[in-house]
């Protein structure tokens, strides 16, 4: 039975300036702080897939160790961790018709742009943009153009994990493990029949790097370690379709077709 206790513990300061009517600014930054701590590891036969000595007595894998027993001293499953996370993050809002005085062909242009600094004490930094365009030349049609990443750190499982036969923590072992990359890209068209007909289609394509996976032992009888090893990417469509019978009632369709 593998036990550990963790906490979370952080603040943000967030600004929001509205320099006109037609420009808007947002920044911010954030700490957090992540621990994991009074990591034990109770069993009832030795589980870790070597020897192990318990109270002066060598056990032998899978051997009976006489009860449920504490094996923390030479058989833990992790290690107390921490990490601090600071982030800083800004966005811009223009809505480029007001700001360019644009009387026809567009009854709604505004553009959003972000970026996201994160650093990890324990791994490093990641930097990521954000970018939407919406255009409405008409009240009824409109479109929407979203491009952004992300990524996603390794979990302290995926670092940390020890005297497991099967599976082992990358920084267990002395190697380096990085965040998983996501990058997508969205379309969106949408046109408003009447006020209670609406309709969408949406084209997307997701791409996700480095992805995090167990790769097979470089030694026979080793366990697997956690490495960037993989990727994925997809692409589809999405229909959907809304008819409204009043302010509770309504009609609701949607479709998805994807590759991946």
């Amino acid at each position: 039975l593998p036990y550990a206790e963790s906490s979370v513990t952080g603040g943000e300061i967030l600004a929001d300036y509205k320099i006109s009517e037609s420009v808007r600014f947002v920044a911010g930054t954030s700490y957090e702080s992540y621990k994991q701590f009074d990591v034990r590891h109770f069993a009832t036969a030795n589980v870790t897939g070597k020897p192990l000595v318990v109270n002066g007595t060598t056990y032998l894998p899978m051997q009976y160790l006489g009860g449920f027993v504490d094996i923390s001293e030479n058989g833990n499953w992790q290690r107390d961790a921490d990490r601090r996370v600071y982030a800083f993050y800004g966005q811009g809002i223009f809505d480029i018709k007001k700001l360019f005085s644009l009387k026809k062909g567009a009854e709604n242009l505004s553009l959003t742009v972000g970026v996201r600094y994160d650093h990890y004490d324990d791994f490093g930094s990641s930097l990521n943009p954000r970018f939407g365009l919406v255009y409405a030349p008409t009240s009824d049609l409109y479109f929407k153009i979203l491009y952004g990443t992300a990524f996603r750190s390794p979990n302290f499982k995926e670092l940390y994990t020890i005297n497991n036969p099967a599976t082992a923590g990358s920084a267990a072992v002395g190697e380096n493990l990085d965040p998983e990359k996501i990058t997508a890209t969205e379309v969106l068209a949408g046109y408003n029949f009447t006020k209670n007909l609406k309709t969408t289609l949406t084209f997307f394509s997701v791409r996700a790097d480095d992805l995090i996976q167990s790769r097979e032992p470089d030694v026979a009888g080793s366990p697997s370690v956690f490495d960037n090893i993989g990727e994925t990417e997809a692409s589809g469509a999405e229909a959907e379709f809304r008819m409204l019978f009043g302010r509770q009632n309504y009609l609701y369709f949607n479709a998805t077709w994807q590759d991946v």
